[in-house]
């Protein structure tokens, strides 16, 4: 069985969104790990999302924080996502982020895969694999582009980008050990 992640994005719930999370983390086709993402907020409203997601009391092991270095390690939060340029700025695993139990990134290219690894990241999200609308208008890089990563990688990959239940498997089919799913997961009933 292969990782599904849920990456956060409240302006797509109806309804409660830390209910949804909650459904999200404890339904029949359960996330394994959230991503809170929630990147237009500043670092006090993510700070206060944050400690929400927390109060729910699903698994600490099993969030990630998104972007906010200090606000993760200000509530323990011992899993980090970054964007790929702010992975590098902090010097990766190997440099400013080794206190955090798990850092991953983003990558889009071979290049940034390499990179990643050179500096110790733990596992990657390679995407946008298929057409999505949080990418309008941009050409996704197809499985063709997630086998190359998955094949140079030493780490885990997780695909991102217009994934849902129905087009997973082509996914782990291409060697990802997993897969990221906003919409679905944030509009799940």
């Amino acid at each position: 069985m292969y990782k599904k992640i849920c990456v956060t994005n409240r302006h797509l719930v109806n309804g409660d969104y830390f209910e949804q999370i909650r459904h999200v983390m404890t339904c029949n086709n359960k996330a394994d790990y959230l991503i809170v993402r929630e990147k237009d907020l500043s670092p006090l409203e993510y700070e206060d999302i944050l400690k929400g997601i927390i109060s729910l009391d699903i698994n600490r092991d099993c969030i990630i924080a998104h972007n906010f270095i200090d606000v993760a390690r200000n509530l323990n939060i011992n899993n980090i996502h970054l964007p790929f340029n702010k992975f590098i700025e902090n010097g990766g695993k190997k440099g400013n982020l080794r206190d955090f139990r798990a850092v991953g990134t983003s990558v889009h290219s071979l290049d940034d895969c390499m990179k990643a690894q050179e500096l110790g990241v733990d596992y990657l999200i390679a995407g946008h694999i298929f057409t999505t609308d949080c990418k309008k208008g941009l050409e996704p890089r197809g499985v063709s582009f997630l086998q190359e990563i998955c094949a140079n990688s030493t780490v885990a990959v997780f695909a991102i980008g217009g994934i849902d239940f129905n087009n997973a498997k082509e996914c782990i089919n291409a060697g990802a050990s997993g897969v990221c799913l906003m919409s679905t997961y944030m509009r799940l009933n």
